[in-house]
């Protein structure tokens, strides 16, 4: 029997995070798992999805924001997703995709943004303690996926910071997963059907042998 879990999509914009999400509740369907939630950190249910419009709204001159400022406000988001929607969805036996947790804060906000990453780990001792049992890393190239950015014309601030920006946080993002366990790497770079099947094989091997140790 499959138990209830928490997985997390991570990787750098553009890398095809949102659409790898929507692969994972088809594929939970597909083996009879049908309580599945698909969440977005920061965002994921009403209160944090208003953080979420403040974070990232085109009518804010973040030039007189404190990043600082912008990292609480993603804590704050992220405590009322974990406290008012994760949990409880798993204590009834839901499944939890999200798309981005607290390794994209130490990336962007830590790395990115040049915050001291003692500051984030203290954020997540004091306030989240609670960790993903399963995280997908798409491992793309910052030039593909800056070319995917291109094609959108309406990227928030964090988005439009450019290529040198994308190169730094998939080199953090590479150097952190290396020394985790639970963490299956997936090439972002391949096209959306080659993706999905090495996330169906991977996925069923894990799910597998979670069923048989648990």
């Amino acid at each position: 029997m499959y138990v209830n879990k928490f997985i997390v999509v991570e990787g750098i914009d553009g890398s095809g995070k949102s659409t790898l999400c929507s692969f994972l509740v088809k594929i939970l369907y597909s083996l009879g798992i049908k309580k599945v939630l698909l969440v977005r950190d920061p965002g994921g249910n009403n209160f944090s999805e208003k953080i979420r419009d403040l974070i990232f709204s085109k009518n804010v001159d973040y030039s007189m924001i404190s990043k600082k400022s912008i990292l609480l406000m993603i804590y704050a988001s992220r405590v009322q997703l974990i406290e008012k929607t994760i949990l409880p969805a798993i204590n009834s036996g839901y499944y939890v995709i999200s798309d981005r947790f607290y390794v994209s804060t130490l990336a962007y906000q830590g790395c990115g943004w040049n915050i001291e990453k003692k500051i984030i780990l203290l954020l997540n001792k004091k306030f989240i303690n609670f960790y993903p049992h399963l995280t997908f890393y798409l491992n793309i190239s910052p030039l593909i996926a800056i070319q995917r950015l291109l094609k959108f014309k309406n990227l928030d601030f964090i988005e439009s910071q450019g290529i040198s920006f994308l190169y730094k946080i998939n080199f953090f993002y590479k150097n952190y997963f290396s020394n985790l366990s639970n963490i299956i790497e997936l090439n972002g770079n391949l096209c959306k059907k080659k993706i999905f099947l090495e996330l169906k094989n991977k996925l069923f091997l894990w799910l597998n042998k979670k069923c048989i140790h648990d």
